[in-house]
């Protein structure tokens, strides 16, 4: 029997999206979510010039302490130029204006 593999583009997705459940599922739990956020910078360091990856990782981060929203904008401000937007790089830039919405308007 032939094991079939799927294309490195779709494992990738696959294994952002269980980076994103990881987080989910983390809920209450600093060790789940620093995990998640910990692995999803692995995953970073290995495809830096994936829009989506880059879109996880900052979608992550911004709900976190003031250094990791900074972080965050800076990786959304890096990927400015990425391709096209997935469902993450677009979250992670919606939730971005809207904070800097709050903060303009507070």
């Amino acid at each position: 029997m032939t094991s079939r593999r799927r294309p490195p583009e779709q494992r990738l997705a696959a294994a952002r999206h269980l980076l994103a459940l990881l987080f989910v599922q983390g809920g209450d739990d600093p060790a789940r979510t620093a995990d998640a956020i910990r692995l999803a910078r692995v995953v970073h360091r290995a495809v830096p010039d994936d829009g989506e990856t880059t879109g996880l990782l900052a979608l992550l981060l911004l709900h976190g302490d003031d250094a990791l929203v900074a972080e965050a904008r800076r990786l959304l401000a890096d990927a400015c130029c990425i391709g096209p937007p997935g469902p993450f790089l677009r979250s992670a830039r919606a939730l971005a204006e809207t904070g800097e919405a709050a903060t303009e308007n507070g």
